[in-house]
């Protein structure tokens, strides 16, 4: 599980890829396939990794919804449960 905090949406992914019907996003070494979800601040991706074409799913945070102490409390609940996790498909 990776997740990416983005100041603006204009400046959310680094670069893109286009084949001969998609255009396709990408964040580091990954391509963001398709939205698997949507929350209050943000989206989730299905990413795939560029070299070894590995799934994982990417947290896509807007920072200027994070707008609470209480918001990044929570965010930073969420991030240190899923450290916490020890299983060979997270």
């Amino acid at each position: 599980y990776i997740i990416s905090i983005q100041n603006d949406t204009s400046k959310r992914f680094n670069s893109s890829f286009s084949n001969k019907t998609k255009k396709y996003k990408t964040i580091g070494n990954y391509l963001l396939t398709k939205v698997l979800g949507k929350g209050t601040f943000g989206k989730v991706f299905l990413g795939i990794e560029s070299n070894k074409g590995n799934q994982v799913a990417i947290k896509v945070l807007e920072k200027s919804k994070i707008e609470k102490q209480e918001d990044f409390n929570r965010l930073c609940r969420e991030i240190r449960i899923l450290e916490s996790l020890d299983h060979e498909n997270v």
